[in-house]
């Protein structure tokens, strides 16, 4: 009973997860800006891109992998400080769904 609901209550949290929207500013390597939106669970991965950033030739673009249910991924370019801010957006999501998971009150009725 108890294992049950500790798989309960996993699948839920990962279910709540997928309500969580990343909002971020792209950047293209011709300096053309835009902004996208993803489900959190959806990021695969941030790495170094391909191009220098238009703003800063010191560093480059950086690369975003977003699962798109095809079977594939979806490539976002974005700067340095717009993948950290992707990032501080993920921690924080999940600091606070930690913290709301270490301190619920569960109640077990077991028959």
């Amino acid at each position: 009973m108890m294992r049950a609901f500790i798989l309960w209550s996993v699948a839920a949290a990962m279910v709540a997860a997928s309500d969580f929207t990343v909002v971020f500013e792209t950047m293209q390597c011709n300096g053309e800006r835009g902004f996208a939106s993803v489900d959190m669970v959806d990021v695969s991965k941030i790495e170094s891109g391909s191009c220098i950033d238009p703003t800063d030739a010191q560093r480059k673009l950086k690369q975003m992998l977003v699962k798109n249910g095809r079977g594939s991924f979806d490539t976002f370019s974005l700067t340095q400080s717009a993948s950290e801010d992707v990032m501080a957006q993920i921690k924080a999501y999940n600091k606070a769904r930690l913290e709301n998971l270490q301190k619920t009150n569960t109640l077990i009725i077991s028959k």
